[in-house]
C-alpha cells in the first residue's frame, strides 16, 4: 500500500499497475499555470447551511487543457462527524482524454476511485477496487469537468470522468440542463450568460445546492 500526502488530501491506493494515478496527482502540485488559467468557486449548501466548497481550475499547457476539481464537505450524522473529499485530475486534447483520475475520500479514507490513460489506438481504464478494461480510443466532445467553464449548448451527452461512460444531458430551457447519472442520480445545472451559477444535487435523502462564489 502507498500513502501520499498533498496539501489538502490523504492519498490511499491499492497496489496495481496505478503509476498513473500516483503521477497525477504529483502533478497536481507541480504543473505551471503558464498559457493561461480559469478558476471558479461553488460553496456547498445542505438545508441553507453552508457544509464546504468547490474550487475548479482549467489551465492551458501545451495544447492540451488540464482540469484539477477538488471539492470538501463537513458534515455531522448523529454524534459522528465526516469529512468528504472528491478529487477530478484530467488531461484533455485534440477531443481526446490524455489521462484522468477521479478519487472520492472519506474521513481521508479512499471510497472510490477511476483513471483513464489513453495508450496507442485506446483507452485503459481502471475502476476501485480491482477492474481493468480497455476499449478502443474515440474522441470525447464534452467532459463532465467542463461544465463548470461552459455552457453545453446543443450538448445531448456528458462524458463523466468519475463513472466512465456517458451520462444524457438535457436542456430544460433559461440556461437550465439536467445531468441524467448511471447511479440513476440527477442534477442540475443552471447558467447565467454562459456562466455556471448554481448546481442542485438531488439525492433520496438530501439536497445539496453549489452557489458560485
Amino acid at each position: 500500500m502507498l500513502i501520499l500526502k498533498s496539501d489538502r488530501l490523504y492519498l490511499t491506493l491499492m497496489p496495481y499497475k496505478k503509476q498513473l494515478a500516483i503521477l497525477l496527482f504529483l502533478c497536481t502540485n507541480c504543473l505551471p499555470f503558464t498559457y493561461g488559467q480559469h478558476k471558479c468557486e461553488f460553496e456547498i449548501h445542505l438545508a441553507g447551511k453552508s457544509i464546504g466548497g468547490i474550487t475548479a481550475k482549467l489551465q492551458s499547457i501545451d495544447n492540451k487543457q488540464v482540469y484539477d476539481i477538488l471539492s470538501e464537505v463537513n458534515f455531522k450524522v448523529l454524534w459522528k462527524k465526516y469529512n468528504r473529499q472528491t478529487k477530478n485530475f484530467i488531461v484533455y486534447g485534440n477531443d481526446i482524454i490524455v489521462e484522468s483520475y477521479s478519487g472520492i475520500y472519506m474521513n481521508h479514507v479512499l471510497e472510490d476511485s477511476a483513471s483513464i490513460q489513453a495508450k496507442g489506438e485506446s483507452y485503459k481504464f481502471y475502476r476501485f477496487p480491482d477492474k481493468n478494461f480497455t476499449t478502443e480510443k474515440r474522441p470525447i466532445k464534452y467532459l463532465a469537468a467542463m461544465l463548470y467553464f461552459q455552457e453545453p449548448k446543443n450538448i445531448t451527452e456528458v462524458y463523466s470522468e468519475r463513472f466512465l461512460s456517458y451520462c444524457k444531458l438535457e436542456s430544460k430551457g433559461n440556461g437550465k440542463y439536467i445531468i441524467y447519472l448511471p447511479n440513476g442520480k440527477e442534477n442540475v445545472y443552471t447558467y447565467e450568460n454562459g456562466k455556471l451559477m448554481e448546481v442542485f444535487v438531488d439525492r433520496t435523502w438530501f439536497n445539496l445546492r453549489f452557489k458560485r462564489i
